[in-house]
């Protein structure tokens, strides 16, 4: 009589399987629900931060337009370049417009003296964000303790 062998997997075999399948799906679930959420605050902030620059560009444009009405009425009082370079002389040029807590928009202009009424009486020198937050990016993280760690004094 000859007995037949079998090399099959044992009924414990799948019951493992399927439980590292179940964790798995559930680790890649989490990952998945912490990615999600990490990039749903990425994309509130970046709202905010658009919202607070095309606030602050609209102020800008309303600062630009009341300069070129003051302008244009100093250039048709005036009868020379003169008498208009005098009447703008301590006219502001530069303004800064809050963008969120820790930039601005920074807007210069510079007067120009048209060869006729059509022409521009300013042009825009400058037009960037400018940082104003107070922090200092030129510490050191000391990240092992080989003594070789650099101190500001």
């Amino acid at each position: 009589m000859t007995q037949e062998t079998r090399f099959g997997a044992h009924i414990g075999t799948s019951s493992l399987l399927l439980i590292f399948l179940t964790l798995s799906l559930v680790s890649f679930g989490a990952l998945s629900l912490a990615g999600a959420k990490a990039d749903q605050r990425l994309s509130d902030k970046l709202y905010e931060h658009t919202l607070s620059y095309y606030a602050a560009q609209h102020e800008a444009e309303q600062f630009i337009a009341v300069t070129n009405s003051k302008l244009k009425k100093a250039y048709e009082a005036s009868g020379d370049e003169n008498a208009y370079r005098a009447a703008v002389a301590g006219m502001k040029t530069e303004d800064a417009f809050p963008v969120g807590n820790s930039q601005e928009l920074v807007v210069k202009l510079a007067i120009e003296y048209p060869d006729s009424a059509d022409e521009d009486l300013f042009s825009i020198r400058s037009w960037r964000i400018k940082s104003i937050s107070d922090d200092d990016y030129t510490r050191h993280l000391p990240v092992s303790d080989s003594g070789d760690a650099h101190t500001d004094e």
